[in-house]
């Protein structure tokens, strides 16, 4: 941040916004004090789970509703599948409409 006010010239509380490029006034608290960027967090959490299971040497993943081996997900709700269980996840009133990937 500090490197980001020094290339903008500008005032070391105020600097603009790397997403919308509007000014933001920097808080008290400092970076600390800035508000979480929900999408970019999420997309943390995806390619870490990505990561996780490129890691795995038998590239097999238990589903997480009961433990027999994953053959899909649901995107919505982020959870690895098995055959039975998306079959489940798909008549669910809840969930019918989520769109479930096979592997």
């Amino acid at each position: 941040l500090l490197k980001l006010i020094v290339t903008q010239g500008g005032a070391e509380d105020k600097f603009s916004c790397p997403t919308c490029r509007t000014e933001t006034v920097l808080p008290e608290g400092g970076v600390a004090g800035l508000k979480d960027n929900f999408f970019v967090l999420s997309l943390r959490d995806t390619v870490e789970a990505h990561k996780d299971l490129a890691g795995k040497e038998d590239d097999k993943v238990p589903c997480d509703v009961c433990e027999v081996m994953a053959s899909s997900g649901c995107v919505v709700c982020e959870e690895f599948l098995c055959e039975e269980c998306a079959r489940a996840h798909r008549r669910t009133k809840r969930t019918r409409d989520h769109e479930v990937i096979g592997a």
